[in-house]
């Protein structure tokens, strides 16, 4: 029972520490640590000392000789054997699966507030694929500005750029060509 008992210890430590940091760190202390682990041994005493102090003797009738056996009164009063099984089994088990359902149910709501390395990927990738987005507008509007300022203008249709461009004057095509 006693391992039992450390296993709902790091259990409900580890949902304290994970659920209440800030009151973990102010409250955790090694006195209560050996305490806690004090406790921990206690507990089974309690739990199983009343059986042994109340023990039976049985003889051996089969032999006809004078042989006893010591056994606990747990094997042969219900009611006790029901209790320290409740104690030893039922209410840790409980204990261990509901906090370590909280201990999942916080860290998945956290998992919302705070990015994850994937996010931040996303995150980029989307901001990069904006900026050029912006860019790309930035410099149609330019271009749409330099043919409304009837300023000559350049534009090479391909692929990839489909714009329409006015017609240059031949000055401006050789100045281009030649620089």
């Amino acid at each position: 029972m006693a391992s039992v008992l450390s296993i709902v210890a790091i259990t409900i430590e580890r949902y304290w520490s994970i659920n209440h940091s800030v009151h973990y760190r102010r409250y955790t202390t090694k006195t209560r640590i050996r305490i806690f682990s004090i406790l921990i041994w206690f507990i089974p005493f309690l739990n199983f000392a009343p059986g042994i102090w109340f023990l039976e003797s049985h003889e051996d009738i089969q032999t006809n000789k004078n042989h006893s056996e010591c056994i606990g009164a747990y094997h042969s009063n219900t009611l006790y054997l029901i209790i320290a099984q409740i104690n030893f089994f039922a209410w840790p088990l409980v204990v261990i699966i509901i906090l370590n359902a909280l201990i999942v149910v916080n860290l998945y709501r956290r998992s919302y507030h705070f990015p994850t390395y994937g996010s931040i990927l996303e995150q980029g990738k989307n901001n990069i694929l904006k900026e050029n987005k912006e860019k790309k507008i930035e410099e149609h509007q330019q271009q749409q500005q330099r043919i409304e300022n009837d300023e000559p203008t350049l534009s090479i249709i391909n692929e990839s750029n489909l714009y329409t461009s006015k017609k240059m004057d031949l000055e401006v095509i050789n100045q281009i060509k030649y620089s």
